[in-house]
């Protein structure tokens, strides 16, 4: 998966800055054995004296020397076939996925017009921020899909704080966050502690350059001590790590998806107009002071590992968890469990067979009226008392249904294991009750 990603990434990343170069500068981009051995030494140079780990630097430019040599490169004739090349060379040796060797980057002008688009193109994304809601039981939701260093980002995170400062517990969806500013990181992580707490020590190949990252002052509101979780997936990469890896490691948040990618290593692009490439080269890392390591390669473990797809309704079923155990309120007790019931519907994944649906069907009475199960082109629906509508019933387990979004159906069988009753569950704005309806046919 990760090679498939970094392949499409190489792929889209050459189109684009391809499209840079003229007509007459791809005739002359045309290489023979002679250019390409210049530019490949240029790279190997690069590499060995930039690259963060000097052993796997060396490892790396001593491949492409001995793939040169025995011809393995003689075939590329087009140049950005040749940098995608490279770098698969290069990732297979390191698995670092930081690396890249593009064509050569337009030299960068800043003027207010490209400020302003850049921003507006931000903006479109909403920076990077996808989803902000309050779930059931109170629990706060953002969706963050990247870390971007604006200003701008900065209210955004201040505004979103404030918004969920009055939940029970926050969620983090990092599952398609693949990295971006590590001083946005070092902004967002420094909400969930009140004191300066240090984060990670930024190391470089030179000793003077190592930088520790601390928390900090923020304009927003501070969440030291709202239950955190952090969802994550394969895809999730980079600075995203970083600030799982951390809250992980301070034992500020816990974590719940798939291991992540593994890239903990910071990268700068150096240019080498000679040979019309740039390269961007990882040339520092991260290493938390308690792990004495860092992400790179193994990715972040999360504490409860479980597919990306199920990760939010099993944080919400853990925050459920401990909001019940620590609630000493009856009544909120059970809207507590009600919810409970409902997000183990969405994870259980129960699929039940035509004979099991049949079996529920029929007509229940109670007091307040009927009720009737019925199969809709093999859907279970029911009828309530008092409704209008005939509603799917989804099923949590054997006998247990949530109904809508207000309606919790368990079927009570005899020892004869033949059904006898239900139990309708209901949550209004009074609470939560129960009703019982007797099996009549």
């Amino acid at each position: 998966m990760k090679l498939l990603i970094n392949t499409i990434f190489i792929i889209l990343t050459s189109i684009v800055s391809v499209q840079q170069v003229s007509a007459q500068e791809k005739v002359e981009l045309v290489l023979d054995n002679e250019k390409r051995a210049a530019i490949l030494n240029n790279v190997a140079e690069t590499i060995e004296q930039n690259y963060i780990i000097e052993k796997t630097g060396n490892e790396m430019a001593d491949i492409l020397r001995s793939k040169l040599k025995q011809g393995d490169y003689d075939k590329f004739k087009d140049p950005t076939k040749f940098y995608r090349q490279l770098t698969r060379d290069l990732i297979t040796v390191s698995q670092d996925y930081h690396i890249r060797i593009i064509p050569l980057r337009k030299k960068r002008v800043e003027t207010p017009e490209i400020e302003k688009q850049e921003l507006e193109a931000l903006r479109t994304l909403n920076f990077g921020l996808n989803k902000l809601e309050i779930l059931n039981g109170n629990i706060g939701y953002l969706a963050l899909r990247s870390f971007r260093d604006s200003k701008e980002m900065d209210l955004k995170i201040a505004a979103a704080m404030e918004f969920l400062s009055e939940t029970k517990g926050i969620i983090i969806d990092l599952r398609e966050n693949g990295g971006g500013s590590a001083k946005t990181v070092q902004l967002f992580s420094s909400y969930f502690f009140n004191e300066s707490v240090h984060l990670t020590t930024i190391e470089s190949r030179d000793p003077e350059e190592t930088e520790e990252i601390w928390t900090h002052t923020v304009t927003g509101k501070k969440l030291p001590d709202i239950p955190l979780f952090l969802l994550t997936s394969s895809n999730t990469f980079s600075a995203a790590e970083g600030f799982t890896y951390h809250l992980k490691a301070l034992g500020r948040a816990t974590v719940i998806g798939e291991v992540t990618s593994g890239g903990a290593h910071l990268t700068k692009f150096i240019d080498l107009p000679e040979q019309n490439i740039t390269i961007r080269v990882p040339y520092k890392r991260s290493v938390n002071l308690i792990t004495k390591t860092n992400w790179e390669k193994t990715g972040v473990i999360p504490n409860i590992e479980v597919p990306a797809n199920l990760a939010l309704e099993i944080a919400v079923l853990e925050m459920l968890n401990q909001q019940l155990d620590n609630e000493s309120d009856k009544d909120m007790k059970e809207i507590i469990r009600f919810y409970q019931f409902r997000y183990q519907g969405r994870t259980n994944q129960i699929c039940l067979s035509q004979s099991a649906k049949e079996e529920y069907l029929g007509v229940y009475e109670s007091e307040i009226g009927k009720a009737q199960i019925i199969l809709d082109k093999e859907v279970l629906k029911i009828h309530l008392p008092g409704g209008t509508l005939k509603s799917i019933m989804e099923p949590v387990s054997i006998d247990r249904f949530a109904v809508m979004d207000d309606y919790n159906i368990e079927i009570i069988r005899t020892n004869n294991n033949e059904i006898a009753k239900i139990v309708v569950t209901i949550k209004d704005t009074q609470g939560v009750f129960k009703d019982i309806l007797i099996k009549k046919f």
